[in-house]
């Protein structure tokens, strides 16, 4: 009787066993990453320049164009450090020479020329949207004592580029945003707020935060809901510590101006 069990035992246990072979051959393979795009430090512009920036725009439109299903993808133009030289706003251009200033007027044709290269180059892809985020840094003096003025000359940038983007017809695949490097060593959070709240002044249209994260920590993950009720993290506040992430708002600020009147040298239009 003891034989007998012990090898009625191990047939079910072959048997179990073979049922779950099927079951691990079955297993769906994983998803494959989509494949990156990418994003540029703006190192030129000007008319010697725009064929190089549509170009790259219609690189990435052939790459959507021919991935299945509808895309939806992000793309950097990082136009550096603000800057204000005789009165004008713009730009000490990224990996430059210092100094290297562009204009708002000289840096637009940059995005609007990457914008209408990418629509040209979706061909019959009608569906498929790029976001197209032009970048700039917290960096420098301007955001130190002009910082409200300066958030101000961004936001009136990006409204011209997306009024370019409209005006040659892209705008159904080309989304313009805003986005800024905003990097705890460059400078304190309240000149970098002020900034902000010269942009949040004019708009409440998102901005992207591509800096980066210094003296943050991750929080403790979600515990699961009990009957009691959920259960969320603590600790996933910034701190006094990491505060990129504290500076803007969703709506604007109205009528806000400058902690001190020595920041204002000049309105940006």
């Amino acid at each position: 009787m003891t034989g007998s069990g012990f090898v009625g035992a191990a047939r079910r246990l072959v048997v179990a066993f073979a049922l779950a072979i099927p079951v691990v051959l079955a297993a769906t393979p994983a998803e494959a990453a989509p494949d990156p795009t990418t994003s540029y430090y703006v190192r030129s512009t000007g008319t010697a320049a725009a064929t190089r920036w549509y170009d790259y725009g219609c690189a990435q439109g052939q790459k959507d164009a021919v991935r299945p299903g509808t895309q939806n993808r992000t793309v950097l133009l990082d136009f550096g450090t603000p800057m204000l030289v005789g009165g004008v706003y713009g730009f000490d251009l990224p990996g430059g020479a210092t100094g290297e200033f562009r204009s708002r007027p000289e840096a637009q044709p940059v995005a609007v020329n990457f914008a209408v290269g990418y629509y040209a180059c979706t061909g019959a892809d009608r569906a498929s949207i790029i976001t197209l985020a032009i970048g700039t840094t917290n960096a420098g003096t301007q955001v130190r004592d002009n910082g409200y003025q300066q958030g101000r000359a961004f936001a009136n940038f990006i409204r011209a580029i997306a009024s370019a983007v409209a005006a040659n017809g892209v705008s159904s695949q080309v989304v313009v945003r805003a986005a800024i490097d905003v990097e705890m060593d460059w400078n304190t959070y309240p000149d970098t707020r002020e900034w902000y709240d010269g942009y949040d002044s004019l708009t409440n249209a998102p901005i992207y935060n591509f800096g980066d994260a210094a003296g943050c920590s991750r929080p403790p993950p979600t515990r699961p809901a009990t009957t009691a009720g959920p259960r969320t993290a603590s600790g996933g506040s910034p701190t006094a510590s990491c505060w990129p992430s504290r500076c803007h708002r969703s709506t604007p600020t109205a009528a806000r101006r400058p902690g001190s009147g020595t920041r204002s040298p000049a309105t940006p239009t």
